[in-house]
């Protein structure tokens, strides 16, 4: 994973690799492709996990940890048999929600293909968590890129809430759709979609 800090806040490009004869980077993969995102400024990184077909990516905002935070975003990316469908994402995050949430509720998911590369959008709510005192409001991206799939997931924990929606700010909720919409998959060697 590589990112630097511009002065909007952290630009992050995540790559999948394609395993070549001539293979160079981790574990003997040359990028293929890469998703680019910019976080908003004073995010940073909790944790990432690094495996040879999946990666993942945590980001909380500077001052909120593993146990206490407010704000997240998770980025995960798949690659080669293990790679889900939009389908297979979707009923997983509602399965996640089934599993951890006393109700919840699902959007459909809103697609659209441009470029042979795949969106997804949809959105979930946790009217009260299992594990604790506490509600859950996601906004998911996915996308089906050449070399596998990326889901982008904006979590807000809040007080638990009932059928008038969490509390969230609809100016946060713009901020968040924004960020979402501006999120691409590019291609690392020169074609249609290179990176910029």
């Amino acid at each position: 994973m590589g990112h630097a800090i511009r002065g909007v806040g952290m630009v992050v490009g995540l790559w999948l690799g394609a395993v070549t004869a001539n293979a160079a980077g981790p574990q003997g993969l040359t990028p293929a492709e890469t998703l680019v995102f910019t976080l908003p400024p004073g995010w940073e990184t909790l944790y990432t996990t690094d495996e040879p077909s999946h990666r993942r990516a945590v980001f909380v905002p500077e001052g909120q940890g593993a146990q206490d935070w407010k704000d997240m975003v998770v980025v995960s990316m798949a690659r080669g048999e293990g790679t889900p469908s939009l389908q297979e994402a979707h009923q997983r995050t509602i399965k996640e929600y089934e599993t951890t949430c006393q109700a919840h509720t699902t959007t459909v998911p809103q697609t659209k293909v441009e470029n042979n590369i795949g969106r997804a959008f949809w959105s979930m709510g946790c009217f009260r968590r299992k594990d604790v005192d506490a509600g859950e409001a996601s906004l998911f991206l996915y996308i089906q890129g050449r070399e596998g799939s990326y889901m982008v997931q904006r979590i807000w924990r809040t007080p638990p809430f009932g059928n008038e929606g969490p509390p969230i700010a609809s100016e946060e909720r713009d901020h968040t759709v924004e960020f979402l919409r501006k999120i691409k998959v590019c291609a690392l060697a020169p074609t249609a979609t290179a990176c910029p």
